[in-house]
């Protein structure tokens, strides 16, 4: 059993990572909650007219339409049309900046059977992540094991040019300090169990015990 000192340093834990969200349902919730309770801190990134713009200033429209360029370049990687109903095109101009911000993202959905895209609309911001270079953790619900993507070059008559597939992780990773979680509005336990697990074992592991003192110790000067 946990005592006041032990349960305000799981509080304090998180400081110094920040997490970046998107404000909605299911998985942006999870995640703010988790984060919150181990104390990162929280940027949630919502468009204009987002049902939490009333509580959290919202990117401004030009700031969005910095994200075109690289959702028409996603849009091509992914075999799609670029949304035309306003309000999805902002939700997706929010995602490029979630991409941007984080330095690494990770996401939880269902890999293609390419290897090399993930399903659904969290599959756009996947996509613009990996066209940025960032690195992207993905557990594939489906199969309950996580992936990470790794860059290549490929030669073809158009020149070299770099693509990005996922390989099997051979530990789950944990989080970094500037990190994204995307994920789907509707959970199943496992999935809720593992966003879990990606906190706790970032956190709470005995390997992670000399960081938490050194967090401690960075918290404590910062309070005197």
């Amino acid at each position: 059993m946990m005592g006041d000192d032990d349960e305000m340093m799981v509080l304090q834990i998180g400081f110094g990572h920040v997490i970046y969200t998107g404000g909605a349902k299911g998985t942006d919730e999870m995640v703010e909650s988790w984060s919150r309770h181990f104390g990162m801190q929280v940027e949630v990134l919502v468009p204009p007219h987002h049902p939490r713009a009333q509580h959290i200033t919202p990117s401004t429209v030009e700031v969005l339409v910095l994200a075109n360029p690289h959702i028409h370049l996603a849009a091509q990687k992914l075999g799609k049309q670029v949304p035309r109903h306003h309000y999805t095109l902002q939700l997706l101009q929010r995602n490029y900046q979630i991409a941007k911000k984080a330095h690494t993202i990770f996401a939880f959905g269902t890999l293609h059977e390419d290897a090399k895209r993930v399903e659904g609309g969290k599959g756009w911001t996947v996509q613009m992540a990996l066209n940025q270079g960032k690195q992207v953790y993905l557990f594939d619900i489906p199969r309950q094991i996580w992936f990470r993507s790794e860059n290549y070059y490929e030669v073809n008559q158009g020149g070299l040019f770099t693509d990005s597939k996922f390989i099997p992780c051979s530990n789950p990773p944990q989080l970094h300090q500037s990190s994204a979680v995307v994920g789907s509005r509707k959970l199943d336990i496992r999935t809720c169990e593992e966003i879990g697990g990606l906190f706790h074992r970032t956190f709470c592991l005995p390997e992670n015990a000399e960081e938490r003192m050194e967090i401690q110790r960075e918290i404590d000067q910062f309070q005197l």
